[in-house]
């Protein structure tokens, strides 16, 4: 299952948009569906000092991750800062 949300809108915990993805997480059936996926165009983690991406993603993280976490996210796809990142 693949959920796409716009890192230019708000996603504040409460927003719209945060409602329709935990909606849309929620409805999941894992043993149907086991690989969920966030796609995303900027990053949750930015390494490079680019401090505006670095702003950007801290506030993504933090409306973002404890979603994720609760509903056990596989994976998150991201764009905008052109470099390979992988985390375990």
């Amino acid at each position: 299952h693949v959920a796409v949300v716009s890192s230019e809108h708000d996603l504040e915990p409460g927003s719209r948009q945060a409602r329709w993805l935990e909606g849309d997480l929620s409805s999941v059936d894992r043993c149907d569906t086991p690989w969920l996926v966030l796609a995303i165009h900027r990053p949750l983690y930015v390494v490079l000092p680019h401090k505006s991406n670095r702003y950007v993603a801290d506030h993504l993280r933090a409306s973002l991750e404890p979603l994720l976490r609760a509903y056990r996210v596989d994976a998150a796809v991201s764009g905008h800062v052109h470099v390979y990142y992988r985390t375990c």
